[in-house]
């Protein structure tokens, strides 16, 4: 976990390999906008068929997700201002969350392969982005 220096919470790393032992790990608070779990349902667990209701939520903050499927990534780290707290290495299975702050990523291996998740819509790069700090 990556914290500013007022103590909220930018960004979380998720390892592969850093399994928790319960069933579901609930990376992010109930109260972001962007809900982010890992699940490591046992064999036979099966999951009702269903559809996910249509609230009306005021989003006022956009929020990330990077998992890295294959290859590596660099992830620069950010706070709120702009100012880079640090760099970390993903490789497959990891997962980048951005809740605060700002990121840069540096594909790091030939056929890297990323999944973005983010809460939308995208309106385009000029109208979705501010470009903060010094570049990767």
């Amino acid at each position: 976990m990556i914290r500013g220096k007022n103590g909220d919470l930018l960004h979380v790393i998720l390892r592969a390999w850093d399994e928790q032992p319960i069933e579901r790990y609930d990376v992010c608070d109930e109260a972001e906008f962007l809900q982010v779990a890992r699940i490591k349902p046992k064999r036979g667990t099966q999951y009702p068929a269903h559809k996910h209701i249509t609230n009306k939520r005021n989003v006022a903050l956009t929020q990330e997700c990077w998992v890295v499927m294959r290859g590596s990534v660099r992830a620069h780290y950010y706070d709120s201002d702009g100012r880079k707290l640090r760099d970390d290495l993903l490789t497959a299975g990891d997962v980048s969350v951005t809740l605060r702050g700002g990121h840069a990523y540096e594909i790091v291996e030939e056929n890297t392969l990323v999944i973005e998740v983010k809460n939308g819509p995208y309106v385009g790069r000029d109208a979705d982005k501010t470009e903060i700090g010094a570049s990767v």
